[in-house]
């Protein structure tokens, strides 16, 4: 069963989608943040991008803050690896799909990661306290 659970506080929405993805934790987690003008959207790198027949790639799987302006860069990265193995692994989805696991996860995690710590450096990233 899958479940979903929303939150609204005053800082942001929290969005939980239990046994969507195989993460380690059987959650997918995704926090929204209110900074600035934009509502932020990241996660926690996570190694299982694939259930079954099917597989995530870009933000679905791996979405970041935009202080690396990395984003869609990655999703042109998965998709050539994605078809890359393909052809490599002549059609056999599922050693296909672990493959592409495998080669992105530390790359587009630390991508994650980074941008995150950029974000709290970058004068844009840091939250401002509004007086008048």
């Amino acid at each position: 069963m899958h479940a979903v659970r929303n939150g609204a506080t005053a800082s942001g929405l929290s969005i939980s989608l239990e046994g969507v993805a195989d993460a380690p934790d059987d959650a997918v987690r995704v926090e929204y943040r209110r900074g600035g003008m934009w509502v932020l959207c990241d996660r926690e790198p996570t190694r299982r991008w694939t259930k079954g027949l099917a597989t995530l790639l870009g933000d679905a799987a791996h979405p970041m803050l935009q202080y690396l302006a990395q984003g869609a860069c990655m999703a042109i990265e998965d998709a050539g690896v994605l078809a890359r193995n393909f052809v490599a692994a002549e059609g056999d989805f599922p050693l296909v799909a672990q493959r592409y696991q495998d080669e992105r996860y530390l790359r587009t995690g630390r991508c994650q990661l980074m941008a995150r710590i950029y974000g709290g450096l970058l004068p844009c990233g840091r939250r401002r306290s509004r007086t008048r």
